[in-house]
């Protein structure tokens, strides 16, 4: 098995929100996204749910994943009414398909946050840099290589 290229699991997390950011929070330049994950038994990823605040004080939750169903989730990737992102949704399916091969830096049943504002043209780029590397080491799914045209919203590139 290949060691991770680079990072961790919240770090390629936080890409994966960055990267997503003009979908996420459309195209807006203010306003914050939160990650929020949890581990479950045995290490592996057991939710992902991906908040956002396009003003202040007032939070909508964007996206979920749930690796396992319960009366409160179902199984798999879903968006809350009137969100959508192709991007975040395949940022997540390459995460969830290869997240065994990025290291943890906390154990089992603790619930982590990753705050992301809009990001720069340079965290845009290193975000983009290693998400290639990412794929590029780890072809599980397909998952087309992101290319900076991809991100328009952000015209520092």
């Amino acid at each position: 098995m290949k060691q991770p290229v680079k990072g961790n699991l919240g770090q390629i997390l936080r890409c994966a929100a960055i990267l997503s950011w003009g979908e996420l929070m459309r195209n807006a330049r203010d306003g914050m996204l939160q990650l929020e994950y949890r581990l479950g038994p045995g290490g592996w990823l057991q939710s992902v749910k991906v908040s956002a605040s396009r003003t202040p004080d007032c939070w909508t939750t964007v996206c979920e994943y749930w690796l396992q169903s319960a009366i409160s989730h179902v199984k798999g990737l879903s968006f809350g009414k009137g969100e959508k992102s192709a991007k975040m949704a395949r940022h997540l399916g390459f995460i969830m398909m290869n997240e065994s091969k990025f290291a943890r830096g906390f154990s089992a049943h603790q619930d982590q946050v990753i705050t992301v504002t809009c990001p720069s043209a340079k965290e845009l780029k290193d975000a983009l840099g290693t998400m290639n590397e990412m794929v590029t080491a780890y072809p599980v799914i397909a998952l087309p290589v992101a290319d900076a045209d991809d991100y328009p919203y952000q015209s520092a590139l």
